[in-house]
């Protein structure tokens, strides 16, 4: 028989396993716990969360006043994420991270001695501008909904651009065809759209009428002049400022 000839390059025929990337939350790499990530159901309280994870009820007292204290948490609200992050061999709970918002979120440490921070995601500011058509059936909020895909974003952005034209546009009156196009300041984190900063510009066109408003700032005043320079609107809400 023939010899048998192998090639020394067997990389052709060899699949290459790829590693999983390593799964970090919090600033945790959680591969290295056991984890488990929960919402808060309806009437919980803290003791709720943590007394099942072998929290005494004497730290989840504790946890709670310094919690109410450093970051105005009174109470944990239904829906929000919880996650619990525990020993792999052991049942001894290190953390409970509590999602108070999108923004942010508290760690309780319960691994040494108590500890509870509060930590704010970094926020970043992108200029959007956005048109729309309003169609039969429709209204602005909707119609913002559709190309945003946002509900939260979109019904924040509808109720701005509202106020901004509260003394010259009826809202529960808008016709097919009638049109908008609007500058604003998007907020994000991490890459997520969560709320709506300045509105700095807005067109909007009313049944064969068009509107203007361009956002001011001066002397401490905020508001919105039309296109000849005329004050329309002088918003008051703090989010201007």
């Amino acid at each position: 028989t023939g010899d048998v000839v192998f090639n020394g390059d067997s990389s052709e025929n060899t699949d290459t396993v790829k590693p999983k990337p390593p799964r970090i939350e919090y600033g945790f790499l959680l591969d290295t716990f056991n984890v488990i990530q929960e919402n808060v159901k309806s009437g919980m309280t803290l003791s709720h969360l943590l007394a099942p994870y072998g929290i005494s009820q004497q730290e989840i007292n504790t946890a709670a006043q310094i919690a109410k204290d450093s970051a105005d948490m009174n109470f944990i609200s239904e829906g929000n994420k919880y996650t619990v992050l525990r020993s792999r061999d052991t049942s001894k709970t290190y953390y409970c991270i509590y999602e108070k918002n999108r923004i942010e979120y508290i760690i309780f440490d319960f691994k040494d001695s108590l500890q509870v921070k509060h930590i704010s995601r970094p926020v970043t500011i992108d200029e959007k501008m956005l048109t729309g058509v309003i169609e039969k059936n429709s209204n602005l909020v909707l119609t913002i909904k559709n190309s945003l895909n946002d509900e939260a974003v979109s019904g924040e952005l509808g109720e701005e651009i509202a106020q901004v034209f509260a003394w010259t546009i009826d809202f529960f009156k808008l016709y097919p065809g009638d049109k908008f196009k609007v500058i604003y300041e998007q907020k994000n984190v991490e890459g997520t759209p969560y709320g709506i900063g300045k509105v700095k510009a807005v067109y909007f066109y009313n049944i064969s009428q068009s509107y203007y408003a361009f956002r001011f700032e001066q002397d401490g005043e905020i508001g919105y002049f039309d296109e000849n320079g005329k004050v329309i609107s002088l918003p008051i809400n703090d989010k201007y400022v």
